[in-house]
């Protein structure tokens, strides 16, 4: 489990390593309930059409990569695991949603 701060730059590398051509979003949930706390941290189409993620020759597999901002969410993200960041991705295609928490 990781902390966070208020207005701290956090590096987000999503690996898909299947087709994926829609869109994602990343929020900030309460983990038990999956509602948003906060409004989204980024919302965007992609499109990793290679089919898997490409080798950025840094040994990770990587499709995206982008920069969010921690907003002050206090006291409700008061205590490490109240929050988590939860990423949701809608693939265009077949209508498949992934999610994942962090």
């Amino acid at each position: 489990m990781q902390s966070y701060v208020p207005k701290q730059e956090v590096e987000i590398k999503v690996s898909t390593r299947i087709p994926h051509k829609g869109w994602v979003n990343l929020a900030i949930v309460d983990p038990k309930t999956l509602m948003l706390i906060a409004e989204l941290l980024a919302s965007f189409e992609m499109d990793s059409v290679r089919g898997y993620a490409e080798n950025l020759g840094l040994g990770e597999l990587v499709d995206m990569e982008f920069n969010i901002t921690i907003r002050k969410l206090y006291p409700r993200c008061a205590v490490a695991g109240d929050c988590v960041s939860h990423h949701h991705m809608l693939e265009r295609s077949s209508e498949r949603a992934v999610t994942d928490s962090v």
